[in-house]
């Protein structure tokens, strides 16, 4: 699954849960499949967050008009 669609799926679960006319167990089930959601997005942000640091990292020197010329 990919960051797109873990969080469209996580909006649609935050949207039938917002409704609030689901059953118990309904509701209960679509928490943790949000849940899920949730923590797939952070894996993936975090994992995206890692990979433009160590771009990054490399990089960061100080400023220098010659270097752009």
């Amino acid at each position: 699954m990919n960051f797109e669609q873990a969080l469209k799926e996580l909006e649609e679960i935050a949207a039938k849960l917002e409704q609030g006319d689901l059953p118990l167990e309904a509701a209960l089930s679509l928490y943790v499949q949000g849940v899920e959601a949730l923590q797939a997005c952070q894996a993936l942000l975090a994992e995206a967050e890692q990979k433009v640091e160590i771009l990054v990292k490399d990089t960061r020197k100080p400023f220098s008009r010659e270097a752009q010329i």
